[in-house]
C-alpha cells in the first residue's frame, strides 16, 4: 500500500509541475489534491515530534489564507488548505520521493536538451504542432516538440531552454535547487545534466543560486577556480549579444533598482508603497487579493498583500525553524535559508505542491547528499 502511496504521489507532483502535455487540463489541482490524499494515507497524520511546533505555526498560516480568501466557493478553500498536508511527511519518505522526482525530472529533461540542441543549435527541423500558452496571460504560442517547447515569441526566446515547462525559470529554479540539494557531486552524471539544462535555461535565479551555493559551502580552492573562470568568461562573453540580453544586462543597477527584479510591475510598485502605511498591510488584503492588483506577477510581495505582513513572517519563521531543527551547523542552515528565501522572493508558490517539495526536500534530503568534493 506503501508503495503504490508513493507513486501516486510523484504522479501529484508531476501533475503539479504543469509540463506541456497537461496544459489546459488544470492539472495543478488535480496533482494537488492527489499530493494531499497520499500523504495523508502515507504519514497518518503524525508529525515527527521535532518538527512539531513548526507544524502548528504552518497549520495557522494556511488556515488564516483559507478563511480569508477572496471569491472562493468552501471547495477553494479546502483546496488553499491541501498544501499544508505536506509537513506531515517523514524524512524518509522525502528522501523517497526526492529521489523518484529527480529521476523523472532528469531523464524527461535529458531528452528534452536533445530535442533543444538539434532544433535550436543545429537547425534541423523536427516535426511540431502549435499549442496555446499555460498562462492566457501571454500573448504568443509555443512549438511543441517531443518533450521540449520553445516560445514563439523572438529570436532571443527560442535561445531560453524550456523544456516541457512554460518558461525557463521553472527548469532554471528546479535544477538549481536539485543541484544544491546533491552538493554539485559532478561524480554523477545526473548533477551534470541538471547543470547544462540550468545554464541553458538563462536563468538568473539558477546563476545566483549556484553562485551563493559556491560563495558560502565550497572548498576555498572550487571558490578560487570558480572566481578565475568567471572572470575569464566575463571578459571572453561580454559582447555576446545573447549573454548580454538575458544575463549581463539583467545585473545592471542603475536608479536605485536591479533590472533584474522583474518579478512585479511598475503599477503595482507603487500601489505598494501606498499599501506599506495602511493597516491591511500587518492582516493583509485576503487571498486573492495580489493577483488583481498585480496579474501576471510574481514576488514574495503578494504574500504580503494577501495575507499580511505578520502572517508572512510566522511563515518564513516556521521554515526557519524547521530548518533550524533538521540542521543545526550553521553552514547547512546558511545554505538551506539561501534556498528558501530565493525561493520564496522569486516564486511564492506556497500552495503549489511542486515547490512546496522542493522546499522540503531542500530540508530533509540535503545532510543524505554526497559531501561537495
Amino acid at each position: 500500500m506503501r508503495k503504490y502511496a508513493q507513486y501516486i504521489f510523484l504522479f501529484g507532483i508531476i501533475l503539479s509541475s504543469e509540463l506541456y502535455f497537461f496544459w489546459g487540463l488544470e492539472a495543478s489541482k488535480y496533482g494537488q489534491l492527489i499530493c494531499g490524499l497520499s500523504v495523508l494515507i502515507l504519514s497518518g497524520m503524525k508529525v515527527e515530534k521535532k518538527n512539531f511546533i513548526s507544524c502548528i505555526l504552518f497549520l495557522i498560516f494556511y488556515l488564516y489564507a483559507s478563511l480569508f480568501a477572496l471569491n472562493i466557493n468552501w471547495l477553494g478553500r479546502l483546496f488553499t488548505l491541501l498544501p499544508f498536508c505536506i509537513f506531515f511527511l517523514k524524512k524518509k519518505d522525502v528522501r523517497i520521493f526526492y529521489t523518484l522526482y529527480q529521476n523523472f525530472f532528469v531523464y524527461t529533461i535529458t531528452i528534452s536538451l536533445g530535442i533543444y540542441f538539434f532544433v535550436v543549435w543545429m537547425g534541423y527541423d523536427l516535426p511540431y504542432s502549435v499549442i496555446e500558452p499555460l498562462n492566457k496571460l501571454k500573448t504568443y504560442n509555443y512549438f511543441a516538440y517531443p518533450f521540449c517547447v520553445i516560445p514563439d515569441e523572438s529570436y532571443f526566446s527560442h535561445f531560453r531552454f524550456c523544456g516541457c515547462y512554460d518558461e525557463p525559470g521553472v527548469v532554471g529554479t528546479i535544477a538549481g535547487i536539485m543541484l544544491v540539494i546533491n552538493r554539485w557531486n559532478m561524480r554523477n552524471w545526473k548533477n551534470i545534466v541538471l547543470l547544462i539544462s540550468g545554464i541553458f535555461s538563462f536563468s538568473l535565479y539558477f546563476y545566483m543560486l549556484q553562485f551563493l551555493y559556491f560563495l558560502f559551502y565550497a572548498r576555498l580552492r572550487y571558490k578560487i577556480v570558480a572566481f578565475f573562470l568567471l572572470i575569464g568568461l566575463f571578459f571572453y562573453l561580454q559582447n555576446d549579444e545573447l549573454v548580454n540580453k538575458f544575463l549581463l544586462a539583467r545585473l545592471d543597477f542603475s536608479g536605485g533598482d536591479f533590472s533584474g527584479d522583474n518579478r512585479t510591475t511598475a503599477s503595482f510598485d507603487s500601489w505598494y508603497r501606498n499599501f506599506l502605511f495602511t493597516g491591511d498591510f500587518w492582516i493583509g488584503c485576503g487571498k486573492g487579493m495580489a493577483n488583481i492588483v498585480d496579474s501576471g506577477g510574481a514576488s514574495y510581495k503578494h504574500l504580503i498583500v494577501d495575507y499580511g505582513f505578520i502572517m508572512f513572517a510566522i511563515y518564513m519563521f516556521s521554515f526557519l525553524y524547521l530548518i533550524w531543527r533538521n540542521h543545526s551547523v550553521l553552514k547547512k542552515f546558511l545554505i538551506i535559508s539561501i534556498v528558501l528565501f530565493s525561493l520564496i522572493y522569486q516564486r511564492p508558490f506556497i500552495f503549489n505542491y511542486l515547490y512546496l517539495f522542493l522546499l522540503i526536500s531542500s530540508v530533509s534530503c540535503f545532510e543524505n547528499s554526497l559531501q561537495h568534493r
